[in-house]
């Protein structure tokens, strides 16, 4: 009790450029010693449990790099966006059992996904997210959409008082707007990392990609600069390549938005 009012009052003292360093620190401790080595012990398993997924992989992180995104891009990000094709709440379609069949699936699911309006929730193992997690995960991404408006908004008043000579304004601080209303802020009732903790809700990413390792959607995007104008350049350059390959193939050209069974409930 005596300790946590003590470190309550010091973080009440701090400026808003402290706060913004010590949970910016915070972050970069949690995504390296927690997050990453969890990624890759899942990836792992997924790889030995099917092998055609590391070769698919490779062909995607080579596409990105051939078209220069790859400084834009984690490995995380390419990585889990490959592994959602033989995630089993993918059910579309079976799991593609090639690598060219993974690469245009991946490419479709890039293109076609409403990334504005549905999270994408990856299930690395069979049953591996509960249904606290999937609530919990859905709660984070509406109010994900909340601050991603709240921060449009505000932007676009700062531009107009920037052109009407009224100054830039204070900038708008998302994670402290949501964590100050309490129980209405992010939910993180049954976070096993406590990936929401420590990272809040982030409304800067360009996409909300969950997991049971990432209930706040976002651990993909630490350390990378997807800006929303570099996410419509990969999209519309996964599109191209999608049409191109399947207009090669002699194929019909058909963009099939992928759904998910938790999307549905």
């Amino acid at each position: 009790g005596v300790g946590v009012g003590v470190r309550e009052d010091a973080a009440g003292k701090m400026n808003a450029g402290q706060r913004k360093e010590l949970r910016n620190k915070l972050q970069a401790s949690y995504h390296q010693l927690v997050y990453q080595p969890s990624h890759h012990a899942a990836a792992l398993a997924l790889f030995h449990r099917y092998p055609c997924l590391g070769h698919a992989v490779r062909l995607v992180k080579r596409w990105a790099a051939c078209h220069l995104f790859s400084p834009h891009l984690s490995e995380s990000f390419l990585e889990t966006l490959t592994a959602a094709l033989w995630a089993p709440l993918m059910h579309q379609i079976d799991a593609p059992t090639t690598p060219l069949a993974a690469l245009l699936r991946f490419w479709n699911l890039l293109a076609t996904w409403d990334w504005e309006n549905m999270p994408l929730i990856i299930e690395w193992n069979e049953a591996d997210l509960t249904k606290a997690d999937l609530q919990e995960i859905l709660i984070n991404f509406d109010h994900w959409q909340t601050a991603r408006r709240q921060s449009f908004v505000h932007s676009r008043k700062r531009q107009r008082r920037q052109r009407h000579g009224g100054g830039s304004g204070a900038p708008f601080d998302t994670h402290a707007h949501v964590h100050g209303h309490g129980s209405r802020g992010v939910a993180h009732t049954d976070d096993p990392h406590g990936s929401t903790r420590a990272f809040g809700i982030q409304p800067e990413c360009v996409a909300f990609i969950a997991s049971k390792l990432d209930h706040a959607g976002c651990l993909w995007a630490h350390g990378t600069s997807m800006s929303p104008e570099v996410f419509r350049r990969l999209q519309i350059f996964a599109r191209g390549s999608y049409d191109q390959v399947m207009q090669c193939l002699g194929a019909p050209i058909a963009h099939n938005t992928p759904t998910q069974t938790q999307t549905q409930t």
